[in-house]
C-alpha cells in the first residue's frame, strides 16, 4: 500500500506530526512519501519530501491571497482563511499511483472540493490539526456557535465577507456528506467531538482519535521508558 502525505510546507506543528508519522510508516516497511510546495526542514535522515514545482507568479499569488485575507477579511489576529488556492499537480506520478492520500496541511495547496472528489477509488485521510477543514474558514471557533447556523454571521470576519464564509461552510458540508471514502484523524478527543458535531450526518466510524506521534528519542519518551 502506498501512502502519500500532502503538506503545504514542512514547517509548523502539523508538518512535524506528518513527518513523524511518515518516518514511523517507513520504519514499519510501508511505502510512504511526502509532497509539499515548500521544503525548509533538514536533518531528517528518513525523510522523503518531494518538493512540487511552483512558478514565481504562483508564489506571488499565494502571498497576495494570504495578505488579502489577513488585512481585508479578518477582523482580528485570529486566523480566518476561507480562500485556499489549489496548487497541487494532480497529475504527479506520486499521486496517480497512491492508494491513500493523507491530507495534513492544505492551505494554498489543495481545495477541499478537489481533494475529496478527485480519484474516487483512492482512500482519503484528513488529520484535523485545527478546525479549518470543517468551518467556513476560521482555524479555531473559540466560543463561537455560528457553525450550527451555517457560519452565516461569522464574528471573526468583516461583515462584507459573511456570505463568503457561509458559502465555504455550506460547500464543505455538502461535499463531505457525499464522500464516504474519507476518514478523519483527530489528535485529541476534543477535536474529534468538534468534528463530529460539525458533520452530524456523517457516520461516527469515520472519526478516529490518534494522538500526534512523539519521536522515540524525545525527552518525554525516555522518561516514560525509565519509569517503566
Amino acid at each position: 500500500m502506498k501512502i502519500v502525505h500532502l503538506l503545504t510546507s514542512t514547517t509548523g506543528g502539523a508538518a512535524q506530526a506528518a513527518i513523524r508519522s511518515h518516518e514511523a510508516l517507513l520504519g514499519a516497511n510501508h511505502n510512504s512519501s511526502i509532497l509539499s510546495i515548500e521544503r525548509r526542514v533538514k536533518g531528517h535522515p528518513n525523510e522523503i519530501v518531494k518538493k512540487l514545482p511552483t512558478s514565481s507568479s504562483t508564489r506571488i499569488l499565494s502571498s497576495v491571497t494570504t495578505v488579502f485575507q489577513q488585512k481585508a477579511i479578518q477582523k482580528s489576529s485570529n486566523l480566518v482563511s476561507p480562500i485556499s488556492l489549489d496548487l497541487l499537480n494532480w497529475d504527479d506520478p506520486e499521486i496517480q499511483t497512491a492508494d491513500v492520500l493523507h491530507l495534513h496541511a492544505f492551505y494554498n495547496l489543495v481545495s477541499v472540493r478537489n481533494f475529496l472528489r478527485k480519484f474516487p477509488h483512492k482512500k482519503k485521510v484528513v488529520t484535523l490539526h485545527d478546525e479549518r477543514f470543517f468551518t467556513g474558514g476560521c482555524h479555531y471557533q473559540m466560543n463561537c456557535e455560528q457553525l450550527e447556523n451555517g457560519c452565516r454571521r461569522c464574528p471573526q470576519v468583516r461583515i462584507p465577507y459573511h456570505p463568503l464564509v457561509a458559502r465555504q461552510r455550506k460547500s464543505v458540508l455538502r461535499i463531505v456528506n457525499g464522500n464516504l471514502d474519507v476518514t478523519f484523524v483527530c489528535p485529541s478527543l476534543w477535536m474529534m467531538q468538534r468534528a463530529m458535531n460539525a458533520f452530524p450526518e456523517f457516520p461516527d466510524s469515520h472519526f478516529v482519535q490518534i494522538y500526534n506521534p512523539i519521536p522515540t528519542n524525545s525527552k518525554v519518551t525516555n522518561q516514560s521508558a525509565t519509569r517503566e
